[in-house]
């Protein structure tokens, strides 16, 4: 687990060389939340954003082909 207790983020899952890789969930202080893939600190693969206004992303995510999935707010789904 990584905290930052200023911010009130938490993560939880798989670290390398100290460094956020691999799955887990990243707990956001305003109330977000990410589960999913991970690649040197970054959102990286297959993974679902869920904003705490109850919008939501679902898809993949890399720095190169940016986000490829659906969008969804309250009610609806893009």
């Amino acid at each position: 687990m990584l905290s930052d207790v200023d911010d009130r983020v938490i993560y939880h899952g798989d670290v390398h060389e100290g460094s956020i890789h691999g799955t887990g969930t990243l707990y956001f202080g305003n109330g977000d939340r990410y589960v999913g893939q991970w690649k040197d600190g970054l959102f990286h693969g297959r993974g679902i954003y869920s904003a705490s206004s109850g919008a939501s992303y679902d898809g993949e995510v890399s720095a190169s082909t940016g986000l490829r999935g659906r969008t969804c707010t309250v009610g609806k789904c893009a």
